[in-house]
């Protein structure tokens, strides 16, 4: 069925509804012509070939001077896509819902937008707890306990104590300067050098 032969069945339906309700009123032999009627409106969730479209109606039905009754339907609004978060992405491309985010922004590329991605790299770490929340980096390495991830920490360093030099820590370090090995890092966590 197209989206204007269900657009017009639905109708038709509702104001089958609303001309029963109207006869239901008073029987025919003891109705007032021109004197009944039956109002009604509504959202109609229609869906379309992209998306689903919201429809809004006015529904009226009289009984008309000679007893029959006729109904009539009119849309009020224009066609809109259905969009719950009000961003202006439609819900059927949207992808956060119920967070407002127009840009779509969506840095690791799974079905959740940014505003609502709880893991933005998809490294198994939650944002919340995530010192890289947008490179992924599942071991959280942490070199100058700075709070912020080597992946993603432009400035690493200085080292502040000899441990950190260890185990080729001294690689980490971009700040003040690089260090040529082990020893020359630690030499700077003693003398500032």
């Amino acid at each position: 069925m197209k989206l204007k032969q269900v657009k017009y069945f639905v109708v038709a339906s509702l104001l089958s509804v609303l001309t029963v309700a109207l006869i239901g009123i008073a029987p025919k032999s003891q109705a007032q012509p021109g004197k009944e009627s039956a109002n009604g409106h509504g959202t109609l969730l229609v869906p379309g070939e992209k998306d689903a479209v919201r429809r809004q109606f006015s529904l009226s039905a009289r009984r008309g001077s000679d007893g029959s009754v006729k109904g009539n339907a009119v849309q009020h609004k224009p066609d809109k896509p259905a969009d719950a978060d009000g961003d202006g992405v439609p819900d059927s491309r949207d992808n956060c819902l119920s967070v407002a985010n127009p840009g779509q922004q969506n840095n690791d590329g799974d079905v959740h937008g940014d505003a609502c991605d709880a893991d933005d790299d998809n490294d198994g770490i939650l944002d919340i707890k995530d010192n890289c929340d947008f490179v992924a980096n599942p071991g959280q390495a942490d070199s100058d306990n700075d709070g912020i991830g080597n992946a993603c920490d432009p400035q690493t360093g200085p080292p502040t104590n000899a441990n950190q030099c260890k185990n080729d820590g001294w690689k980490n370090f971009n700040f003040p300067r690089t260090f040529k090995n082990q020893g020359d890092c630690v030499s700077f966590t003693k003398n500032g050098k």
